[in-house]
């Protein structure tokens, strides 16, 4: 693949504004070739912010006719599966948002279908991506703070103070779920790479009536039992009309302890407020660093760190969690992956 890598954009949307961004950022490495939305106003801005892109309303047209390497999916989530299907039918590599697609069905649909194709899907999560999180594993792979033991991690959002009323997040036929497809699936993915796999999820969930309209959870609490022993219980909120942290993560390992209440910060054996140390660490824009890792891999041929095939994974306990609030019974992951 020549540089640099050709890139047409289907969804031009707010999240989009991020990804172009982070390309402007990298010139020699990648150029957009085409903006593609169902509102020709929202692709010619984006258009426009590029320099120029060739501007589409129909996304088969734009796939096929831009000259693309790559279609970047930055749609509402029910639309990820059909346009990625046609990208790969068109033997295109594919960027797409998280999550990767309404559920575990589709998503195993599209990476059988970049496979086949000989093409690379990568999915955006890019809390891997984000140099505090990398600093993170770092200190984990070093046995700096022994086993993890139990992890507390959430997300908290007042979806209705983010998104007017009729948006598609409210909707689960749209969204696929609530908040835990749309934000928990954030600490879900990072919680895999820092951790190792969940074996077994047990989860609530609840609809506040505080979002009006709003026909899926808004309110989820999951234990995830993870395969070496760690136990984390994860909250995934959009009923929070304050919180006291955002996004919350804190580890506790069997010889010390990190978390992000105020700051980044890791304990050792040590107790009270002194034995506190500030993490060292350069921040960085993770849109940027997700593609500039996708296109080392176009490049070189590796896999990326967020390859569609990983993702399937985290997709699996998203659909475990959703099975077993309905359920009211534990389920297992790996029951769930293709074979």
């Amino acid at each position: 693949m020549e540089r640099p890598i050709k890139v047409c954009f289907v969804g031009c949307g707010g999240i989009a504004g991020a990804h172009l961004r982070a390309l402007r950022d990298l010139p020699d490495l990648f150029q957009v070739v085409a903006c593609c939305d169902v509102v020709s106003e929202a692709a010619q801005k984006r258009a426009a912010e590029v320099g120029g892109a060739a501007v589409y309303t129909d996304y088969e047209e734009a796939i096929k006719s831009s000259g693309c390497d790559v279609v970047a999916i930055t749609l509402p989530h029910h639309l990820h599966r059909p346009v990625g299907l046609v990208a790969a039918q068109e033997k295109k590599h594919i960027f797409v948002e998280k999550p990767m697609a309404n559920n575990l069905t589709e998503a195993i649909e599209m990476v059988q279908a970049s496979e086949q194709a000989g093409k690379m899907l990568m999915v955006g999560q890019t809390q891997r991506y984000m140099a505090v999180h990398r600093k993170v594993k770092e200190i984990l792979e070093s046995g700096q703070i022994g086993r993890v033991l139990y992890v507390r991690a959430s997300v908290d959002q007042f979806l209705a103070a983010i998104r007017g009323p009729g948006d598609w997040l409210f909707k689960k036929d749209l969204a696929g779920g609530g908040s835990v497809i749309s934000i928990g699936v954030h600490k879900i993915d990072l919680l895999r790479w820092l951790v190792g796999e969940v074996e077994s999820v047990f989860a609530v969930e609840r609809i506040s009536g505080i979002n009006p309209g709003m026909d899926c959870e808004d309110i989820s609490t999951a234990l995830l039992e993870f395969e070496d022993g760690a136990v984390a219980d994860l909250g995934s909120l959009y009923a929070a009309r304050q919180s006291p942290w955002g996004e919350l993560l804190t580890i506790y390992g069997s010889e010390g302890v990190i978390h992000n209440i105020g700051g980044w910060f890791l304990s050792g054996n040590g107790t009270g407020p002194s034995a506190w140390q500030a993490l060292e660490y350069e921040r960085n824009d993770p849109f940027k660093a997700e593609w500039e890792h996708f296109g080392h891999c176009l490049l070189s041929g590796e896999q990326p760190l967020t390859s569609g095939a990983d993702n399937l994974r985290t997709m699996a306990v998203i659909e475990a969690i959703y099975l077993s609030a309905r359920s009211h019974h534990p389920v297992s992951v790996k029951d769930l992956l293709p074979s």
